[in-house]
C-alpha cells in the first residue's frame, strides 16, 4: 500500500470548514418573513370558488367520488368570507380612531 500525503488535506479542510460557517451566517443575515402573507380576498377569488363549487355539484349528481372537492370549496369560500370581513372591522376600527381627537 501507498502512503497518501495528508498534508494538502488539512488546508482544503479549514476552506471547506470556513465556507459552511460562512453559508451559516449569510443564511442567518438574510431577513425572512416569519409567515407567508396572504392577500385579502378578492370578488374575482370568490367568484372563482363560487364556479367551482358549481361545477363539482353538478358532478356531485354523477357520482359522489367529488364530495371532499366540495366541502373543501365550501370550506374555501367560507375562509374568504370571514377574512374580507375581518378585513372590513379593522378598517372601521382604524376609522374610528381617526375621528377620535389626539390627545395633547
Amino acid at each position: 500500500m501507498s502512503s497518501i500525503d495528508r498534508s494538502d488535506l488539512q488546508p482544503m479542510a479549514r476552506e471547506r470548514e470556513s465556507h459552511a460557517e460562512s453559508e451559516a451566517v449569510r443564511e442567518r443575515s438574510v431577513a425572512r418573513p416569519r409567515f407567508a402573507r396572504r392577500p385579502a380576498a378578492t370578488a374575482s377569488e370568490l367568484e372563482r370558488l363560487q364556479t367551482a363549487l358549481e361545477t363539482i355539484a353538478a358532478l356531485i349528481i354523477d357520482d359522489p367520488v367529488y364530495l371532499p372537492i366540495f366541502e373543501r370549496l365550501e370550506r374555501e369560500i367560507e375562509l374568504e368570507r370571514n377574512r374580507a370581513d375581518t378585513m372590513a372591522r379593522a378598517r372601521a376600527i382604524l376609522r374610528q380612531k381617526e375621528m377620535v381627537p389626539a390627545k395633547p
